[in-house]
Order: C-alpha cells, then structure tokens, then sequence
C-alpha cells in the first residue's frame, strides 16, 4: 500500500529558488505547490490540503513574518521559514 506523498507549499518569490526547492522537493517524492505572493498562498491553502509550508520572511513588498503569524492564527500547519536576511 502506497502512502500519499505530504504536500508541501513553498512560498518564496525568487523564481530561480522556487525552482530549486520545487525540484529538490519532488525529486524526494514529495508533491508541490509553489507560490510567490501572499495572495497565492493563501489561495494555494484554500484550494489544496497542505502538509507543510516553506515561506521566505523577505517577499517582495509583503510582511512575511506578518503572513507567518496569519497562518499560525488560521492554522496548525507546520511552518518553515526561509531567509537571506544577514
């Protein structure tokens, strides 16, 4: 009996590590969505049972910390956060 792989959304707004991650992701057998606003997200969530979001605190022009604390308050889903904040 084959097990359904977790899906996994990655939320992050650099095309090229969108890429990367969504590739690294699926090539472990893993099913993914990927995002690059806030608005995305949140449609993503809507529309898809999730297992686990990877979100990039630093987006362009939107709070990710501000979409993190969102998410914590409409949901139990587990949390990565990314950053290139030095």
């Amino acid at each position: 009996m084959n097990a359904t792989p977790a899906h996994i959304l990655v939320v992050d707004d650099d095309p090229a590590i969108r890429e990367l991650l969504t590739e690294y992701l699926s090539e472990n057998e893993l099913r993914v969505t990927a995002a690059a606003t806030g608005a995305e997200m949140t449609q993503a969530l809507q529309e898809s049972a999730i297992d686990l979001v990877m979100l990039d605190l630093r987006l362009s022009g939107e709070d990710g910390m501000n979409l993190a604390r969102q998410l914590r308050d409409r949901s139990t889903i587990p949390l990565i956060i990314l950053t290139g904040k030095r």
